[in-house]
C-alpha cells in the first residue's frame, strides 16, 4: 500500500496543563492535570463499568480516601464534535 491510497484517520491529541477548582454544576468536570486517576461519581456516563469489590479506596491529597466501587470507561464529547474515551476511570 502506498501513501496515495493510505486512509487519512483524523486524530487530534488534547493536552491540558491547567487546574481548574471551581465547577458550577454536578454535571461539570473538575480538570486537575496532576492527576493519577481520573474519577466519576456517575454511573450513567461509563461507556463500560466492572464491579470493585476487593475494597480498593481512592486517596486524595487531604489525605482522606473514598471507595472505589467499579472501574470502567467515560466518553467526554467536545462540543467541536470529538469524543475522548477515558479508561480506567475510577467510579465512586
Amino acid at each position: 500500500m502506498n501513501n496515495q491510497n493510505a486512509k487519512i484517520k483524523d486524530n487530534f491529541v488534547v493536552m491540558i496543563n491547567a487546574q481548574i477548582n471551581i465547577v458550577q454544576s454536578d454535571n461539570d468536570w473538575w480538570v486537575d492535570s496532576g492527576t493519577s486517576k481520573h474519577v466519576c461519581d456517575d454511573h450513567y456516563l461509563f461507556r463500560t463499568l466492572v464491579p470493585v469489590e476487593n475494597g480498593k479506596v481512592l486517596y486524595m491529597g487531604n489525605t482522606s480516601t473514598v471507595d472505589v466501587t467499579g472501574i470502567g470507561q467515560v466518553e467526554l464529547v467536545f462540543t467541536f464534535g470529538k469524543t475522548l474515551t477515558l479508561t480506567d476511570v475510577y467510579y465512586i
